[in-house]
């Protein structure tokens, strides 16, 4: 049921940095950031009931949403950057974070009551990757660069980027647990994420347009990232009472390698 008393959600924020240049190209950046949000929308279940004129007792749920639910974002970001050079450049960042609150979203909790799960505390959300790292490198041949054959520099014009990310492990909810295990929202860990993509071109100056043949590569190395597991099993290709053919579902996992070639055309 909605509400009509709901409040806004309120959100305070802090951020503090600071830049330090190294050398003449390199710059490190180092950012500090907490975010507390209140008033986020959740929900409660209600229960009533009452006897039957045969004495049999009837019950019925229903839920209306609230401003209960509350959630922090913490962390600090480091990156390393090369601004520019005649070749080389790119960056490298790494952030450490925790976002933990009482839902992941408005209807997580519905029925939680009646279920005897989790009430109202801090637990890891959805979306609460404590390490990442991104990184991206970039190398480029510009006019009469690379070797030479004749008079002709067959690589000029090349260009090779390099993109690297890494995840830990996404929080899932455990499934079957035992009679003294209790009940813990995102109480376990997918495994780790990483993926490499590796893209080149090349520009051909014709005039009055210019042609750029390119090779993209997604997912260089094929890596089987897993994005999904039953909550049951806690594998991506195992559920209880399944064949491994209905369990091994093509969605919980990353996409495989995917290769494309091609050209633009430009007019300058």
């Amino acid at each position: 049921f909605g509400n009509t008393n709901l409040k806004p959600e309120k959100t305070v924020a802090y951020e503090f940095g600071v830049s330090k240049q190294m050398f003449e190209d390199y710059v490190v950046n180092l950012s500090i950031y907490s975010k507390n949000i209140t008033n986020l929308l959740g929900t409660r279940t209600y229960f009533s009931g009452e006897f039957s004129e045969s004495g049999e007792y009837f019950w019925e749920t229903w839920t209306k949403h609230i401003n209960e639910d509350f959630a922090y974002n913490n962390g600090v970001e480091i990156q390393l950057r090369k601004k520019g050079g005649k070749n080389f450049y790119g960056e490298i960042n790494y952030t450490y974070a925790v976002a933990e609150g009482s839902s992941s979203g408005p209807l997580q909790r519905v029925g939680a009551e009646e279920a005897n799960k989790q009430s109202l505390k801090f637990f890891p959300l959805d979306f609460d990757q404590r390490h990442t790292v991104n990184a991206n490198a970039i190398y480029r041949l510009n006019k009469n660069e690379g070797f030479k054959v004749g008079d002709m520099y067959p690589l000029q014009n090349t260009r090779l980027s390099i993109i690297f990310n890494y995840g830990s492990g996404l929080p899932y909810t455990k499934g079957i647990r035992g009679p003294a295990e209790p009940y813990e929202i995102n109480n376990k860990r997918l495994p780790e994420t990483y993926n490499i993509d590796l893209k080149i071109d090349k520009t051909f100056n014709l005039g009055s347009f210019t042609l750029r043949p390119y090779l993209e590569i997604y997912n260089l190395l094929d890596t089987e990232n897993v994005l999904y597991v039953d909550p049951d099993t806690g594998k991506p290709d195992f559920s209880y009472g399944h064949t491994k053919e209905w369990a091994a579902n093509p969605l919980n996992w990353s996409a495989p390698r995917l290769i494309y070639l091609g050209t633009r055309f430009n007019f300058n």
